[in-house]
């Protein structure tokens, strides 16, 4: 319960900060992957701190590739991989699974309604943006998974 208490808070601030700015705070991440990691291995001992540090080095691992792609920023990045210290090796496995189907179906109907203003208002394809914050989307993949996993919630 006090994972999804911290995963709930982490998401909470970083999607509003986000949304604001363009941006999550390293502060964000890299605080809530600390919080993460200590409670899994106080709790859990070792296994806990094993899954959590798996969970944080697939998280990563698996959107740093998109990164590399320019299909995220560096702050979604570092946020998967707290959310997978937080939660551990099969909640980051699910939801990274969930997040890009999520991601690819609205990045493409970004797409075709920013086409379609481009179309409008004549503007050059170099013109047109198609970025948007990325962590509202890793916050309604994250709560479908919680709610997929932890049904009893």
């Amino acid at each position: 319960m006090v994972s999804i208490i911290l995963l709930a808070t982490t998401l909470l601030i970083a999607t509003i900060i986000d949304l604001r700015t363009w941006k999550i705070p390293n502060w964000l991440t890299l605080s809530a992957t600390v919080i993460g990691v200590t409670h899994n291995s106080v709790m859990y001992g070792l296994d806990g701190l094993f899954t959590s540090l798996l969970g944080m080095v697939i998280g990563f691992a698996i959107f740093f590739c998109f990164y590399l792609m320019k299909a995220y920023g560096a702050g979604d990045v570092k946020l998967m991989a707290a959310i997978g210290a937080i939660m551990g090796v099969p909640f980051i496995l699910y939801s990274s699974i969930i997040i890009v189907l999520i991601g690819g179906l609205v990045s493409i109907v970004v797409l075709i309604v920013r086409h379609q203003q481009r179309r409008k208002d004549n503007l050059a394809k170099n013109q047109m943006n198609t970025a948007f914050p990325f962590s509202l989307w890793i916050t309604v993949g994250s709560v479908l998974t919680v709610w997929q996993m932890y049904p009893q919630l």
